[in-house]
């Protein structure tokens, strides 16, 4: 199952976190496609019993002067200047990976490690010296 989040102007992961919740009782995967001013973030979510095993791979926009879309740049968060020094980016990828990945027992761990993620490129999308 494919769900889609955009968060380029208010950051509400509510819907997110409980979709996020509710995919633990009833899919096996699901794939959760997430929308910032400038990140795409694309994130696996999956069932391997007993574990939940989370995949991220997190993309800057390159938007044309219509504000549309006009390629992406896959992030390697080691080799990022407002990502490689931060603890929990440095604990879900190795360095020269894009994708990250964390496997964990329990939901709520899970919520919050992911919504982390969000909140924290939320906030680099707001700085003015990135943007």
């Amino acid at each position: 199952m494919n769900f889609r989040f955009d968060f380029q102007e208010k950051l509400d992961l509510t819907k997110f976190k409980n979709r996020l919740i509710y995919s633990n009782i009833d899919q096996k995967e699901c794939l959760f496609n997430i929308f910032l001013k400038t990140f795409n973030i694309n994130i696996v979510f999956k069932i391997d019993q007993p574990y939940h095993k989370i995949e991220i791979t997190i993309y800057r926009l390159n938007r044309n002067k219509n504000d549309t879309i006009s390629n992406l740049d896959v992030i390697i968060p080691e080799q990022n200047v407002m990502l490689k020094d931060i603890f929990l980016f440095k604990e879900i990828w190795k360095p020269t990976e894009f994708l990250g990945q964390f496997k964990s027992l329990n939901i709520n761990n899970t919520v919050d490690k992911v919504s982390n993620i969000i909140e924290i490129l939320f906030k680099i999308d707001g700085l003015k010296v990135f943007s």
